[in-house]
């Protein structure tokens, strides 16, 4: 009954048609997780059902903890060049962008930006205000960090800062935030003529909802410290940008709490 169980790790990946990988994560959600790199993982590491989640076992590795609640599998792929038509792209020492969000609920609406291309190489800055559905209530939730000159400057819900201005246009955002230590000015422009593409996103049942999304806005940011004294300022281009669904019921939640 055991063996017929069990699944395979290697065979599961071969099956989502991953041959080549740098590393495979075991992730449970209270924080456990164990990685493998390819020469480490053989046909003995398998996952088993359980009513926790998905347990892991590893018979010829000494990380036989049998891993519990298994929830998510992260695996980090190996260098491929990128070509598109018929010219191969090289982003040898560019920088990227990746997130990922867990859990069931979605925003109901949110405001999202992020750009690296900054006149100061190596700053980049990321954003996102929502609607976040909490038990049976939500609440206006925001993040942002603003990496420049190797320190990362952060604005959260969950830090105390406060979101001051929230405004938003057909085609301009305009969003101030503040904290003890700092405060910061961003206007959004969505470029002439951009388009949009549209990038799936979940709802109760699959992944139904549909999301705009442009690469073509510019950021304006503006970094005081409480004195006054300006830290940063600069313009981002090539932003991504999403303004989705009900934004004036997040813009009304936000006024209240001003």
């Amino acid at each position: 009954m055991y063996k017929r169980q069990v699944i395979v790790l290697t065979q599961f990946l071969r099956d989502k048609g991953i041959e080549q990988f740098e590393s495979v994560t075991l992730a449970a959600p209270d924080g456990a997780a164990v990685t493998l790199e390819p020469a480490n993982l053989t046909d003995d590491a398998v996952l088993i059902p359980h009513k926790d989640g998905m347990r892991f076992r590893a018979e010829n590795l000494h990380i036989s903890t049998w891993l519990k609640g298994n929830t998510r599998i992260i695996v980090v792929g190996t260098h491929k060049p990128l070509t598109i038509d018929g010219q191969e792209i090289d982003f040898s020492g560019g920088r990227g962008y990746i997130e990922k969000d867990w859990g069931r609920g979605f925003p109901e609406a949110w405001v999202w930006l992020q750009t690296n291309h900054f006149e100061q190489p190596g700053t980049s800055l990321t954003a996102s205000i929502a609607i976040i559905p909490w038990v049976r209530t939500a609440f206006p939730g925001f993040i942002i960090g603003l990496w420049h000159d190797g320190r990362l400057y952060r604005f959260a819900t969950y830090t105390g800062a406060k979101t001051e201005r929230l405004a938003v246009t057909e085609h301009t955002i305009e969003w101030v935030v503040g904290n003890r230590e700092y405060r910061m000015e961003m206007f959004i422009a969505q470029g002439e003529g951009s388009t949009f593409g549209l990038l799936k996103g979940p709802d109760p049942v699959e992944m139904g909802k549909r999301v705009a999304e442009s690469l073509s806005a510019t950021l304006h940011v503006r970094l005081t410290d409480r004195a006054g004294r300006v830290l940063f300022e600069g313009t981002g281009r090539n932003a991504g940008l999403e303004v989705h669904e009900g934004e004036a019921r997040l813009l009304g939640m936000v006024g209240s709490k001003q």
